[in-house]
């Protein structure tokens, strides 16, 4: 039959929880998580994005998340050419001092879980079922942190490890914080450094095992961020330069899919108006004197003044400093 709409689009599910004001929401996993970690922030949700770094297996991103296990893990630290390595986390958590970066990982733990104690989301984003281990002690690494190669060998985990890793993970964390609902995504950007079957190998891992969880788990969704990029927007032209990540194009696309799942319409509605109301901050004065946008920009304040009254908790900061007259 001729499809003269020449897409195949993802038909949405309505999720069974939504996302609407002033619930927080905490974003970790891979660069995808960031990007609509970043939508969801300019939505003026109250958005902590990723306080370890890109992380891309389901292991080292629910290492992060062990709060209540008395025997957690030691950190994994490695010297190096001057520096002390976390390895655990992204390349960046890296410092001279051991103390000053063993401090800055538990104030961010600590932070992470008081987060949690507000949040009404947690979003995980996963890119990769493979895994790097360091030889010496068999332990799985986030980020091998370019130190020598020779230091670290490659595995790909099978279903079963990884639905039992998140399957505790999140049942743990429905006992600290019941509150809490769960998105799961498989993140679009494709790992072409281990090669494109090796790449979808590791996708088809890890949406085998999200969707039994998504099947026996309550209050998990799974948003198809995946499948939207590779059998919807299935052109270059939706993609960055490097033909790798997904454009600016591809990532609003998807997160109005986003919206249409876990957004209600007052909601959409809400975040539309805002999304116009920044879209007039970006007007420049020739005159910060001319009467025209003086008038202007009493309007802009007259308007946020009732954004703030029906939403104080939220930030409006940048709002607040365009409607101030010079």
């Amino acid at each position: 039959m001729w499809n003269n709409t020449f897409r195949t689009p993802i038909h949405f599910e309505k999720s069974s929880f939504n996302i609407d004001h002033p619930q927080s929401i905490l974003a970790l996993g891979s660069c995808f998580s960031q990007h609509i970690g970043e939508k969801l922030a300019q939505a003026k949700f109250p958005v902590c994005i990723n306080p370890f770094g890109t992380l891309f297996d389901p292991i080292s991103i629910h290492r992060l998340l062990q709060f209540s296990n008395p025997l957690r893990e030691e950190e994994e630290l490695i010297f190096y050419q001057g520096y002390w390595h976390a390895v655990f986390y992204h390349g960046s958590f890296k410092n001279k001092s051991k103390k000053g970066l063993m401090d800055h990982i538990e104030s961010l733990k600590a932070e992470v879980n008081k987060w949690l104690k507000n949040a009404g989301v947690l979003m995980l984003t996963y890119g990769t079922a493979h895994v790097w281990k360091m030889k010496e002690k068999n332990k799985i690494v986030g980020n091998c942190h370019k130190l020598p190669g020779d230091l670290f060998y490659r595995q790909l985990l099978s279903p079963e490890q990884i639905v039992q890793v998140i399957s505790d993970s999140i049942s743990e964390l429905k006992n600290l914080f019941p509150q809490l609902n769960f998105i799961l995504t498989v993140s679009p950007v494709r790992h072409l450094k281990m090669g494109m079957i090796e790449n979808q190998l590791s996708k088809s891992v890890l949406r085998f095992a999200i969707a039994e969880i998504t099947q026996k788990m309550k209050d998990t969704y799974y948003f198809p961020a995946y499948e939207i990029m590779m059998d919807d927007l299935r052109d270059y032209r939706f993609y960055a330069a490097d033909m790798i990540h997904p454009s600016d194009t591809a990532i609003q696309y998807i997160f109005d899919g986003f919206k249409s799942v876990f957004f209600s319409e007052e909601t959409i509605k809400r975040v539309k108006i805002w999304e116009n109301f920044r879209k007039s901050m970006k007007h420049k004065a020739l005159d910060e004197d001319n009467e025209k946008w003086v008038q202007f920009k009493l309007k802009c304040a007259a308007q946020l003044n009732q954004y703030m009254t029906d939403f104080p908790m939220l930030n409006w900061q940048e709002e607040e400093q365009f409607c101030k007259l010079s």
